[in-house]
Order: C-alpha cells, then structure tokens, then sequence
C-alpha cells in the first residue's frame, strides 16, 4: 500500500496504526499491509491514483488536491469558504464520498473506500494581519487552484511554490505569506520566518482511501466488509476526531500557549477570524468560487455536487 509522506502526523500517528496493526486484526489477518511512504516509494504524490489504478499498488492514500489538474471534479471538495470549522469539513467530506466514487471507478479504475483529513489550513505571514483584508497586496504561497482564486478574490497575488522552498521564500521576502495546515507548518518552524497567522481555516487538504478495482472485486464479501468496518473506525472514527484537535494544537503551538504539546511552541501574534471573516469566506464560495468551479465541470457535475456537497455544506447553487 502507498501511504502518505513519511513524518507527517497522517502517516506516523494513523496509517501506520491502521494499516499495519488495526486492520489485521480487523480482518483476523487475512488483509495484511506492506506500507510505504511517499518518500520511500520516492514518488510526489500524483502517481498514487494512477498506479492505483493499474494495479501496480492494490491500495493507496491520495491527496486530493495532487489530481485537480486530472479530474477538475476533485476540486468540489475543499473549494474555499466551503467549511470554515472542523464540523462543517467532517460533515462536508462524508457527504462527498457519494459524490466522488463513481468519478474514482470510472475515471481512475479505483474503488473509493474512505476521507479524511489535514489539519485545518491557514494563512501565516511575515506581516501584521487583521483578518482577511489583510492578504491585500501581499504575495502569498498556495497549494491548489481554490486557495489561489481566494487569494486573487481578497487582493493578493498567489505564487505557487513546492513546500521546502517556503521558509527560503520567505526570508527571501519572494513572498509575505503562505498556507498551510496548521500544525504541519507549525512543526515545520514556519514560526521561526512569520510574525501573524490568521485562526482561519480556508481549506482542508482532504485524504481518500482507495483501492484498486479489480482487487477489490476479487476480495470476498466478508473481506471487504472487513476491510469497511477496519477503515470507518480508523480513518472516519480516529482521525477525524483527532483533525480537530491537531487543528487547534496548531493554532495553540504557534502562539506560545502552555498547552501545546503536539507541536512546536513560537511566538506568534494569532489573530482569531472575524464573523465578517467567516460571511465574506462563505459569500464568496457561494457567489463566486463555486460557479467558476461549475463552469469548469459541467451540469451534470454542479447536480451531483449538489444533492451532496452542496446540501451538507448549505450551499446549493
């Protein structure tokens, strides 16, 4: 199985746990997991689906956001503004599995078995923030085609950089601010290059669990309800609870505050989003992000997203 990248909290406190351990006991050791990291397997990410998809791994966790460019659908899970709070995202994202799996089958040749999640994402800049307002005029790395649009809409200019060139863009000042999972960026020390973060979660950089279709096909009914009920309490159970709290470890961490133990303690001014924050977020998914994102996907696409999405997040366009 591919897992995700080695060190991050998803990978060393969850699938490791679940795969390696859990789930065969689960399935009283019938399915049993040789994980790999992305880093061992020395991929990016991208590949994952598709060697999913050919067989070449029979299972693999994908970021969602490392295939938009293959499948624009995958974007109408975190559209930003979409689920500004840890219940909205859960709430969100257990509703897009109906939306995703026929896409996953058809497009990729995979069975989508189960969602999680990244910390929330959030802005941190090496600049005094107010709120949103304050991304006007300010250069700011992002990791996807949502986060960008958001970015432009408040005034900003996005600059796409890959993660380890962030803290050198910043001391650089290439760019005033970039976004990230909360205590992903707190145990990478963006703290050390950044003064403000913003306690804002403008996305989620959701995880699929997937298999390859043929082997999942193969697999016997009791083995693959198994394998359900082994994942529903890993990832839909466990880490699901756990994104709320790595969420506000992060915020905490950065902040210097006494509680932090998960992450690294910084010293950083956190400013906590306004109601006027959370309103323009959710006015501009509604009234902006998710048509441009429907003009990309078709009609088809904007009906399927929502009887699902749209429904569980109250925003159906």
């Amino acid at each position: 199985m591919a897992g995700s990248l080695k060190g991050t909290p998803i990978y060393e406190q969850f699938e490791r746990e679940l795969f390696l351990e859990q789930m065969p006991k689960d399935t009283n050791g019938e399915i049993k997991a040789d994980l790999k990291s992305l880093t061992e397997m020395g991929l990016k990410g991208p590949e994952v689906l598709r060697l999913t998809g050919r067989g070449v791994v029979q299972m693999g966790s994908v970021l969602l956001g490392y295939n938009t460019g293959d499948e624009v659908a995958l974007e109408g899970v975190d559209i930003a503004g979409l689920a500004p709070d840890v219940a909205s995202a859960r709430k969100v994202s257990m509703a897009s599995l109906a939306f995703l799996k026929p896409i996953f089958a058809e497009k990729f040749g995979v069975e989508l078995l189960a969602i999680g999640s990244n910390p929330g994402q959030m802005f941190f800049c090496n600049a005094v923030m107010t709120g949103l307002e304050s991304i006007a005029g300010k250069k700011v790395r992002v990791n996807g085609k949502s986060p960008a649009a958001l970015v432009e809409a408040l005034g900003g200019t996005p600059v796409f950089m890959p993660f380890a060139e962030v803290i050198p863009g910043l001391q650089n000042k290439m760019i005033d601010c970039t976004m990230g999972g909360s205590l992903p960026n707190n145990k990478a020390h963006i703290d050390d290059v950044t003064t403000h973060m913003l306690n804002l979660a403008i996305g989620w950089g959701q995880m699929v669990y997937v298999a390859n279709k043929p082997w999942w096909d193969g697999l016997t009914d009791n083995q693959r309800s198994m394998i359900k009920v082994s994942l529903e309490k890993g990832i839909h159970g466990v880490m699901w609870d756990a994104v709320a709290e790595h969420t506000q470890q992060g915020v905490d961490c950065s902040a210097g505050k006494d509680n932090c133990v998960l992450g690294v303690k910084g010293d950083m001014i956190v400013i906590d989003g306004s109601d006027a924050d959370r309103d323009r977020l959710q006015t501009l998914a509604k009234e902006k992000f998710i048509p441009e994102w429907a003009s990309r996907c078709g009609e088809k696409c904007l009906a399927s997203f929502n009887e699902t999405i749209g429904k569980a997040a109250g925003l159906i366009n």
